[in-house]
């Protein structure tokens, strides 16, 4: 990774966790548009994302980490860890189906949600409400 990506890398892991070094060393700052999440970002809860995944409507991108996901996940879930994010690296979702991105708490899929949208993803970003632990809550299923 170059020095211009490396850097551009940093500070995006910065803004998705403003108590992290990364971002105490870079002193970054939240502007309100910022925080404020696109027209093209929706949160979706744990009823309807599991109706879309069970009957195959869902595009399902786990942003936590390997070990996260090892200890549990959604079944069909893409890994894109957060801490290698590449926008890029989103797969395609066929038209009639639904990107879901999610995490533990739906913190760190809203800075994955925020870069796709500032890295030009023209579809639309679906967050699961409440993450993980909302999913597990409502006795949804996972797999290891």
């Amino acid at each position: 990774m170059g020095t211009f990506s490396s850097q551009c890398n940093e500070q995006f892991l910065a803004k998705a966790d403003p108590g992290s070094h990364l971002a105490k060393e870079q002193e970054i700052t939240f502007s309100e548009e910022e925080v404020t999440m696109s027209d093209q970002v929706t949160m979706v809860d744990i009823d309807t994302a599991r109706g879309w995944i069970e009957s195959g409507a869902a595009v399902v991108v786990d942003v936590r980490e390997q070990h996260e996901y090892d200890a549990g996940h959604i079944k069909g879930a893409i890994l894109l860890p957060l801490s290698t994010w590449d926008p890029h690296d989103i797969p395609e979702v066929p038209i009639g189906k639904h990107l879901l991105l999610h995490c533990r708490s739906a913190s760190r899929c809203g800075a994955a949600a925020q870069n796709l949208v500032e890295s030009g993803y023209q579809g639309q970003i679906t967050r699961l409400a409440g993450g993980l632990l909302a999913w597990i809550a409502a006795g949804a299923p996972i797999e290891k």
